[in-house]
């Protein structure tokens, strides 16, 4: 029999559902964000914000991969940076990373590529730990630390891993799409639990 419109949009649909699982399933592994990844002669190059030719700095990527798992979940996050000018690396020389009594943040690490090439690692013994606010058994705190070298036409990288233990964790999450500066890219990736 001959195929109809809705024939064909069920077999389309079909085919990028099993597309999209395909690449979850190639994707969602976290060694690109737990190692560095090659700076491009693009980024290294690039004067100005793609987006934004006023901004001091932008995002060229922010990419987190979250691991779902019985009572606990894991964000393995990776931000890289481009500063344009002398106030861009006077905003962009610190890190701070919140987080709450559910979370624990470790595995940071973080590096500065000079316009030259060479490139600066940052000093783990550099990273202070502080109370923002604590209301009962709720407290918020702040790991923060300073970049190193950070100068006009540098790209600046960092990656840290949280764990949050609890039930209904997804849910309670916040996924921000929207930075302070200007992003070129945003991306989260999620492996569910694995029975599910």
């Amino acid at each position: 029999r001959m195929k109809t419109p809705r024939d064909i949009s069920v077999l389309l649909w079909t085919i990028l559902m099993l597309l999209a699982s395909l690449a979850t399933a190639v994707g969602a592994q976290p060694a690109d964000v737990k190692e560095w990844r090659p700076v491009t002669r693009e980024e290294q190059a690039q004067t100005a914000s793609k987006i934004d030719p006023e901004a001091n700095a932008e995002i060229l990527f922010a990419d987190t991969y979250i691991e779902d798992e019985f009572r606990k979940i894991e964000f393995y996050r990776y931000t890289r940076i481009k500063v344009f000018n002398e106030r861009g690396a006077q905003e962009q020389g610190s890190v701070e990373i919140p987080y709450d009594n559910k979370e624990q943040v470790t595995e940071i690490s973080a590096r500065t590529i000079k316009p030259d090439g060479e490139i600066v690692l940052f000093d783990p013994q550099e990273i202070r730990d502080r109370d923002l606010i604590k209301v009962g058994k709720r407290q918020r705190r702040m790991k923060s630390f300073a970049m190193p070298a950070v100068v006009p036409g540098a790209i600046l990288e960092f990656r840290w891993r949280t764990v949050v233990k609890g039930n209904n964790l997804v849910a309670e999450r916040a996924l921000p799409l929207q930075f302070e500066l200007p992003s070129q890219r945003i991306r989260y990736r999620y492996r569910p639990i694995k029975y599910m």
